[in-house]
């Protein structure tokens, strides 16, 4: 159109108009672009890609689902394959344990797996005197998000004392048993925690060994109570032999 309209042969206002479709065509195609670029970032964004390889264990998103933004996880991922086991610990047995250390788990298949001590959490529980430490577990059929397990320390479990799980009261001033003297009167005696072991307690600090405590009822007594207690002759008790009050 330039070249023509040099010769004569278009007019200043066809040049123009030529001009303003040039640059009008020029914009389309620039919005046009513009289309395409978001719609590709769009697209970008439908694609969830995990941060990690692992197993999925956990699905909340479903196909046709409308994303949220409620803070809820659409997946839960086993990284690497691994599954940690969050276990409760007594606040004396965390000084004997790092950071790495092995550990024996029991699933409730009976089933035993080695695991790792990850982490150690720097927090106890005021109420129970318990901390907590997750331990990384190989991938398993028969490890299930929820599902509860028994862990092995390898701190060894010879010639100390302990006392039935039951027998423990949990206060604002920390555990306790309920001794029995001669005379059959409850004493509330303060107790340190270690270890636990299936139904068994292990007591770094409490009574001394073959006293007497009860294993149940506990929470029923008050200090100063006398009772009729009944020794139950079928609980091993190596810290004490557990009795029933009645």
């Amino acid at each position: 159109a330039e070249l023509l309209s040099k010769e004569g042969a278009v007019s200043q206002a066809q040049l123009d108009q030529s001009r303003m479709e040039a640059a009008s065509a020029e914009a389309s195609l620039l919005a046009s672009q513009a289309n395409v670029n978001e719609m590709k970032v769009r697209q970008s964004r439908m694609v969830l890609r995990a941060p990690v390889a692992g197993v999925i264990l956990q699905r909340t998103l479903r196909p046709g689902d409308i994303s949220m933004a409620s803070g809820t996880p659409y997946f839960r991922i086993a990284r690497e394959g691994l599954i940690e086991l969050d276990a409760e610990m007594p606040d004396a047995a965390l000084a004997h344990v790092k950071v790495g250390d092995t550990v024996m788990v029991t699933l409730g298949t009976g089933e035993h797996i080695g695991g790792k001590i990850r982490f150690i959490s720097p927090r106890v529980d005021v109420n129970t005197n318990l901390g907590r430490a997750r331990i990384e577990l190989p991938y398993d059929v028969d490890l299930r998000p929820g599902s509860f397990a028994q862990a092995r320390f390898n701190a060894s479990s010879a010639g100390v004392l302990a006392v039935p799980a039951s027998a423990i009261r949990y206060e604002a001033g920390g555990a306790s048993v309920m001794l029995l003297d001669a005379s059959n009167m409850v004493r509330q005696t303060p107790v340190k925690l270690g270890q636990r072991s299936g139904d068994y307690v292990e007591l770094i600090d409490g009574p001394p060994a073959g006293s007497l405590v009860l294993a149940t009822g506990s929470a029923f007594t008050l200090d100063g109570d006398v009772i009729n207690p009944t020794l139950d002759a079928d609980t091993p008790a190596p810290a004490a032999a557990p009795a029933e009050g009645q």
